[in-house]
């Protein structure tokens, strides 16, 4: 389990099980790209339910960030795109 960084409990993880149709009769190729569609899906619903909480805490006044999680965020972005610069 991963630890979250602005909470330090630790999130959940799902196992993905691939249906037995593309066990059996797919390449292992297209059992990866099915494993990642699910994932992805999974991603795309809990990145919602993550904003439509902290539009909830927004909208009551009760969303707080910690100043130092918000420049660490930053630090780590901007690390990432100027590497990305060198690597060119």
């Amino acid at each position: 389990m991963k630890a979250s960084a602005s909470t330090g409990k630790k999130a959940k993880t799902q196992r993905v099980d691939v249906p037995a149709v593309a066990r059996d009769d797919s390449s292992l190729e297209d059992t990866r790209r099915l494993k990642r569609g699910v994932v992805a899906k999974g991603a795309d619903e809990l990145r919602a339910q993550k904003i439509k909480k902290i539009k909830k805490q927004l909208e009551a006044g009760t969303y707080h960030v910690e100043a130092a999680e918000v420049a660490k965020a930053i630090v780590r972005s901007e690390t990432a795109r100027l590497r990305g610069r060198k690597r060119r």
